[in-house]
């Protein structure tokens, strides 16, 4: 398969499953969490952090920073 037509085949077959068009889908341990800011506002209100520690993986909270300063400055303030 050529290398650019996997990420289409991927994103055909991800798609129906979580209902959701844009890129990137994020699930955790199966369970679809949404995109990128679905994501930093599940880490903000910590179910993130539970979901992950579900399924063994420790969160280090020592560090804060307001993860959405990563995000693109067109999107949407959260």
């Amino acid at each position: 398969m050529h290398g650019g037509e996997r990420g289409g085949k991927i994103r055909a077959a991800v798609s129906p499953r979580a209902g959701f068009q844009t890129i990137p889908h994020i699930f955790v341990g199966g369970a679809f969490i949404g995109g990128a800011t679905d994501a930093l506002d599940a880490f903000r209100d910590g179910r993130l952090q539970g979901m992950l520690r579900e399924q063994g993986i420790d969160i280090d909270g020592g560090e804060k920073v307001d993860l959405c300063s990563f995000l693109p400055s067109w999107l949407h303030p959260r």
